[in-house]
């Protein structure tokens, strides 16, 4: 369920584009998603605590989502995976 609703988010955001061909492969967009399915997650499990008998399943999956958010927000932010890019020089 949160990993539709991560793809759904993800295209929801190419929405405000003017063109059917202007949407691209957004790296930054792709991990914003990412982030929401996790807080999705942890947000999900609020409402729903009692869903699993067990405190270290809940607390579990807690900890996974927040694990992920921080990852990826760190991933994010550190442009590790960006590709270096030649400037152009014009003549």
């Amino acid at each position: 369920m949160i990993l539709v609703s991560m793809l759904v988010m993800y295209v929801l955001m190419y929405l405000n584009t003017y063109a059917l061909d202007h949407p691209a492969w957004s790296q930054t967009r792709g991990w914003m998603a990412l982030m929401m399915g996790g807080v999705m997650a942890v947000i999900m499990l609020a409402f729903m605590w009692g869903m699993y008998a067990s405190r270290g399943i809940n607390w579990g999956i807690v900890a996974a989502s927040l694990g992920r958010v921080l990852k990826v927000g760190s991933c994010s932010r550190s442009h590790v995976f960006h590709e270096e890019v030649e400037e152009r020089s014009d003549p």
